[in-house]
């Protein structure tokens, strides 16, 4: 398990948290949290650690990120 990030007044948010709120994440049958973002390229879903990586499709800064309410 990732640890969280570091406090900042006191709260911790844990890492990827963008991916639980995002309309693509998803769970596979081992309880891992996938993504299954269609623009992103990803033949299959695939780890967030992995596409949240700095060379990932989504990167740190969560390209692909969308939740209900973002854009609105």
């Amino acid at each position: 398990m990732t640890p969280a990030a570091p406090a900042v007044n006191g709260i911790q948010v844990p890492p990827e948290r963008g991916c639980v709120l995002c309309r693509y994440g998803a769970f596979d049958s081992a309880g891992e949290r996938t993504c299954t973002c269609p623009d992103a390229g990803l033949p299959a879903p695939t780890s967030v650690v992995l596409v949240r990586d700095a060379r990932g499709a989504c990167g740190p800064d969560a390209r692909f990120l969308d939740f209900p309410g973002l854009h609105s």
